[in-house]
């Protein structure tokens, strides 16, 4: 049996991610999960804008970080210059269209600890923030 094309399954449009470091504290803390609204079609990519909080893919690992430059090559080409709200500098890398996964529309407090909890014991990449530190919640 063909269901009808309104009943059709369509894929979530947003997803959330549970946060492990305190690299964008004091807006998000590790245990916190963002919800992310996925980008789905180029046009997309070309409405971010600076100050808004990405969340991207680089090596086995998601990054939510801010936007602080849209950078254009001599072709026209888009990249984004990313940093922690923690972090003393900006990230090494411009974050590729191809690797941005979504923008971040909010943030659920604490609704991540177990997730926090499970991976503690997982080493962070050279250059992101662990939030070792007391973040004061």
């Amino acid at each position: 049996p063909v269901l009808h094309d309104r009943y059709r399954l369509q894929p979530p449009r947003h997803r959330n991610r549970s946060v492990l470091t305190g690299s964008m504290e004091p807006g998000i803390y590790p245990g916190d999960v963002v919800l992310i609204r996925k980008i789905t079609k180029e046009a997309e990519i070309y409405d971010l804008k600076e100050s808004d909080v990405i969340n991207f893919s680089r090596e086995d690992y998601t990054i939510t970080h801010r936007i602080v430059e849209i950078l254009l090559d001599e072709a026209g080409n888009v990249s984004f210059g990313t940093r922690g709200d923690n972090n003393p500098s900006e990230d090494a890398q411009a974050v590729l269209p191809k690797d941005v996964n979504g923008i971040v529309v909010g943030v659920v407090p604490k609704a991540g600890l177990g997730v926090l909890l499970l991976k503690g014991g997982r080493e962070a990449p050279e250059g992101v923030m662990t939030g070792a530190e007391d973040s004061g919640r």
